[in-house]
């Protein structure tokens, strides 16, 4: 399970990982990392993250350390037994932000990313059959991952999980008295995609710079096969006026 999948917004590439070579600190020098010790510059550290499987695992925006898999351990904000750090437990006991785990700059799974990869398993394994049965043409459903129309089974009376998640959203917004939303045609905002695409930034980054979903970024990026051929007013704005720097 590829860790890029996780849902939690960074929107900030620290120095000192892959994702601020990412985000454009390409040169040694030119990174305020190169001036320290303790961490690899964003050129080193999305090096070593293609070379190192362990990197590999964690997330794109976690800084690397310089002594990477020493046993040197940075004290925790939390008093949590050390085992717990890097674990789901860790999570439910208060360590749920990433920067506060000791595992964060020593280069480990912290307790935020160790839960999120626990959903994703857990979610994946209601969708395959696996696990708990995911029940179809629920709102619930769509929440859990079954959100391409065309490889879900429906429910009972054939309705999608996609199509019962816009119907949940849009009765809810009722109830609530906001105004349905307007939708416009999509095509400026596909073109858009296809060109930050074409520039070599991935779904999760343009999701992130944008602001919108990574479904509506995937849809867009093929709407002929998607459907999505209509956007919402707001997911228009936020993509014609998202900013993302060309890749070198």
């Amino acid at each position: 399970m590829a860790n890029d999948a996780s849902s939690r917004s960074h929107p900030v590439a620290p120095h000192g990982s892959a994702a601020g070579y990412a985000a454009g600190c390409r040169t040694k020098g030119g990174c305020p990392s190169n001036d320290t010790t303790d961490y690899l510059t964003c050129v080193e550290a999305a090096t070593a993250r293609r070379s190192n499987y362990a990197l590999s695992r964690l997330p794109q925006y976690q800084v690397i350390p310089r002594n990477f898999g020493s046993e040197g351990q940075l004290p925790s904000d939390l008093e949590l037994d050390a085992s717990v750090h890097g674990t789901r437990w860790g999570y439910r006991r208060g360590c749920n932000q990433d920067e506060n785990c000791p595992n964060w700059r020593s280069g480990k799974v912290t307790c935020a990313e160790a839960r999120c990869r626990y959903v994703a398993k857990y979610n994946a394994g209601r969708r395959d059959g696996s696990g708990t049965p995911l029940e179809h043409g629920t709102s619930n459903g769509y929440l859990l991952g079954c959100r391409d129309p065309r490889g879900c089974p429906g429910g009972e009376d054939g309705t999608s999980c996609r199509s019962a998640r816009a119907a949940y959203r849009a009765d809810r917004a009722r109830r609530i008295g906001i105004s349905p939303a307007e939708f416009i045609d999509s095509a400026a905002a596909t073109t858009r995609v296809r060109n930050w695409l074409a520039e070599g930034h991935s779904l999760r980054v343009i999701a992130r710079a944008t602001g919108c979903g990574s479904t509506t970024i995937s849809d867009l990026s093929d709407p002929q096969r998607s459907g999505r051929l209509r956007v919402s007013a707001s997911t228009m704005r936020k993509i014609m006026s998202a900013d993302l720097p060309k890749q070198a």
